[in-house]
């Protein structure tokens, strides 16, 4: 009778797979960390909103229910390559949101392009033909998506900067919102990249009849141009009481 001895060091199947299946284990744990991760992110991301958006012309329109012939409207001026618009849409993301929602302001967003200088493919261009896209969707799904993706951009503003987002990336974001295919398409597609132009010139024109001439943000109440105070807290100082 022939005895095999096995060597200390060898180690049999049941160590084998007990090491797979670790490593299994937190392939799992680490994939819900990321996807648990990345879902709080964009839920993060997402505003509920109660107002309709439309847009006419040179200007997207937010409007709730309750306003009425009597609800102040703003004009607000902005660029998406234009840092203090960054910082403005961040401090009254919530406060805008909640006066529109609640009828007690109307507001007119009136894109501008001029940050792209005569770059007719820049991230202000990009940036406005994706959100034309968001607000031109008619599916059900892309109700509010316009405002956030107009959010989503100027908190992207440094990496979109950065890295020169093509229109892949801007679909992809709004696809992390949620978005329709519809929209996603014509994001990706750059459906709406000739109309740009033309509205960013036409906002620029209503300020160049300005002392200031064109610059961003701005903000028009009923038609006058008012300041905007360093505490940025201009819609709780002009909607309807």
């Amino acid at each position: 009778m022939s005895t095999t001895v096995k060597s200390p060091n060898e180690k049999g199947n049941g160590f084998l797979w007990a090491v797979v299946g670790i490593v299994v284990i937190a392939a799992v744990v680490v994939g819900y960390i990321v996807i648990n991760g990345q879902n709080s992110k964009r839920e993060a991301m997402i505003d509920e909103v109660a107002f309709s958006t439309e847009w006419d012309g040179n200007k997207i329109t937010l409007k709730g229910e309750g306003a009425d012939e009597s609800t102040p409207v703003a004009d607000l001026y902005e660029d998406f390559s234009c840092p203090h618009c960054a910082v403005l849409a961040e401090a009254d993301r919530e406060d805008m949101r909640e006066a529109v929602s609640n009828g007690e302001l109307v507001v007119n967003i009136r894109p501008l392009v001029f940050m792209d200088r005569e770059q007719k493919d820049g991230n202000s261009h990009r940036g406005l033909a994706a959100a034309l896209a968001a607000v031109a969707s008619q599916d059900d799904a892309d109700k509010g998506l316009y405002w956030n993706l107009r959010n989503y951009i100027f908190e992207s503003q440094n990496d979109i900067y950065s890295t020169n987002w093509d229109y892949e990336k801007y679909a992809e974001a709004a696809k992390e919102l949620g978005a329709s295919e519809e929209a996603v398409s014509a994001i990706r597609e750059g459906k709406y990249e000739q109309q740009v132009e033309e509205i960013g010139a036409a906002n620029a024109a209503e300020l160049e009849k300005t002392e200031s001439g064109v610059s961003s943000p701005r903000i028009f109440i009923n038609g006058e141009e008012k300041e905007l105070g360093s505490d940025m807290d201009w819609v709780n100082e002009y909607k309807a009481k």
